[in-house]
């Protein structure tokens, strides 16, 4: 089943302005009664009008059906992708901001992002960057990937395809993040010893799709040097 319905959606969206532009003529025609231009294609029985105005509007409704269907990728979909974090590699010791590189066999679907994120041992995800692709290759890149965490604490290197709620939700987790680092900056300032954060994300919208990850762990500032 699930794999007639990737079938339809692969149709669809092939042919989503076809179906668009056929829907309004049929609409067009149905209502018109025809083309009586010289008497082209008269239609002139009721229920034969009724019957092509019928069937444009089903066009018309499968054509914008695209848009709706973009967020519901399966885990299928996202295997045929090929998304993979090619650096950092597993289990490798890194510190502090570091470089990732992903690549993939396919183009992402329009409507998403591919956004890299901090994963915890302990379950949630954090926003931290999102990709940047280089041209036109399947290739995208981050040099500002922050793993966080002290020495020898393991965190997630995520990738994800996010559409527009789920950037909406990692856009305001961002936002009430800096106002507060703002209020703890002020605190420490004043002499504050125990400060608090948020935690990390686990109510996910349905347009946020996991695609790979690597698992690394926080070195020593001198491990590096």
């Amino acid at each position: 089943m699930e794999k007639f319905v990737e079938i339809l959606r692969d149709i669809i969206k092939s042919h989503s302005k076809m179906c668009l532009i056929f829907g309004v003529l049929f609409v067009l025609l149905g209502v018109t009664g025809g083309i009586t231009y010289n008497s082209w294609l008269p239609i002139s029985d009721q229920w034969g009008q009724i019957t092509l105005a019928v069937i444009g509007l089903i066009l018309i409704a499968i054509s914008f059906t695209d848009s709706k269907s973009s967020c519901l990728l399966t885990q299928r979909n996202i295997q045929k992708l090929g998304i993979k974090i090619t650096y950092p590699h597993s289990n490798e010791r890194v510190y502090g901001k570091i470089r990732v590189v992903v690549t993939s066999k396919e183009a992402i679907p329009e409507g998403f992002q591919l956004h890299i994120l901090r994963g915890y041992p302990s379950g949630g995800i954090v926003p931290n960057t999102k990709a940047s692709q280089e041209g036109d290759k399947l290739k995208w890149t981050t040099y500002d990937f922050d793993i966080g965490g002290a020495s020898n604490e393991t965190r997630t290197i995520e990738a994800w395809l996010v559409g527009p709620a789920g950037t909406a939700l990692l856009s305001n987790w961002e936002a009430n993040h800096k106002i507060l680092a703002a209020a703890n900056r002020t605190l420490k300032d004043l002499g504050a010893n125990k400060i608090t954060w948020f935690p990390p994300i686990t109510a996910l919208t349905p347009d946020m799709h996991h695609c790979c990850s690597v698992v690394v762990s926080r070195a020593e500032r001198d491990s590096n040097s």
